[in-house]
């Protein structure tokens, strides 16, 4: 891979001896804000889930066989609302 600086905006980027790719570096700030901004909210919401699992097993765990009951959320998360993503353009 090589990759040259063509001016104070563009960096290309040769991955083989047949492709080369121009990239807009203000581009590429922005494609990287919105991915780690993407990669926060997936794992926020990975949490939430794994925060809902845990109470199921912890509250489980306390039950005796054929023995049920009703909870309420008690993680603070657990109401936390998580917006739609977006396809990255």
């Amino acid at each position: 891979m090589e990759i040259t600086k063509k001016d104070i905006n563009t960096i290309s980027v040769k991955t083989s001896k047949e492709t080369t790719t121009n990239f807009d570096i203000d581009y590429l700030i922005k494609q990287r804000a919105d991915i780690v901004a993407q990669r926060d909210r997936d794992n926020a919401q990975r949490n939430i889930e794994i925060a809902e699992i845990d109470m199921y097993l912890e509250e489980g765990n306390k039950l005796e066989d054929k023995e049920s009951i009703t909870i309420e959320p008690k993680c603070s998360n657990c109401n936390i609302e998580v917006e739609e993503l977006e396809p990255l353009k």
